[in-house]
């Protein structure tokens, strides 16, 4: 899926991805019936990031703005081993 210094093959998975569930009306469950919005605003685009504790804050970053870019929105992080 690429690299922290190079999210362009990530991203353009995600583009792909978002534009198959466009076409097969792949709504994010509270917006099954929001029929008052546009399609392309009740796709499905939520992801979810996990990454290790030691990775740098701003590698982080960097696949958030790639995944941004790819029009994800939410974007969540998954935390392990919470105290």
């Amino acid at each position: 899926m690429g690299s922290i210094d190079d999210t362009a093959t990530l991203s353009a998975t995600l583009v792909k991805l978002f534009r198959e569930r466009e076409l097969n009306h792949v709504y994010r469950d509270e917006m099954l019936t929001r029929l008052d919005l546009p399609e392309t605003s009740r796709i499905e685009r939520t992801v979810f990031i996990k990454a290790q504790r030691s990775l740098p804050y701003g590698d982080v970053l960097k696949v958030i703005d790639g995944i941004k870019g790819a029009g994800a929105n939410p974007i969540g992080l998954q935390i392990d081993n919470l105290n």
